[in-house]
């Protein structure tokens, strides 16, 4: 018989606003559904993974395959082709083993073969807030040069308004502790 492990969490109250880089004209918004007839501000699942992800390179960068380069803003790797988990015995990363992986490319280099994935072990559910989002905005204005967008305003304060949502967020996981591979 299979242990699994299901959680519901729920964040600590605080202030969303978006990072995504998405907006309506100079408008940036949030991700919102429609839950028991009212709008509810969203947290995607991909986001709640990338932050675990960076918080366990954050604890021991030498056990993940990815971490976060704020520089170049891309991941840097130590196995980006996964061929380690071809092999039963090998040691693998911990954000992968958890978290899993999809590699289209080892399916154009071996000539058609199938992708080399991962399901990832720990499945993550999309974050929704507790409370209606209340259409709250604030109002800023970038200082000249901050940004591509700034740049092109000169030596003008670039202004734009943010939606923000002061709320907690539930999001479940479930977890089968045995297809852990460590």
């Amino acid at each position: 018989m299979s242990l699994h492990v299901f959680a519901n969490i729920v964040t600590p109250f605080g202030t969303a606003s978006n990072n995504r880089g998405e907006n309506e004209g100079n408008i940036t918004t949030l991700q919102k559904l429609i839950w028991q007839g009212e709008s509810h501000s969203s947290v995607s699942a991909e986001a709640i993974r990338f932050s675990l992800r960076r918080l366990l390179a954050d604890l021991d960068q030498n056990k993940t395959n990815r971490r976060w380069d704020e520089d170049s803003r891309i991941n840097t790797w130590q196995e980006q082709d996964f061929k380690s988990w071809s092999k039963e015995d090998a040691e693998t990363f911990i954000d992968d083993d958890l978290l899993g992986f999809m590699s289209p490319d080892a399916a154009r280099e071996e000539g058609g073969r199938r992708a080399i994935v991962r399901r990832g072990v720990l499945e993550i559910t999309r974050a929704v807030s507790l409370t209606p989002w209340p259409g709250d905005m604030v109002f800023n204005a970038a200082s000249p040069g901050a940004s591509p967008s700034a740049q092109k305003k000169g030596n003008n304060p670039a202004p734009y308004s943010a939606e923000i949502h002061a709320t907690r967020y539930q999001y479940g996981i479930a977890l089968t502790p045995e297809r852990l591979r460590e």
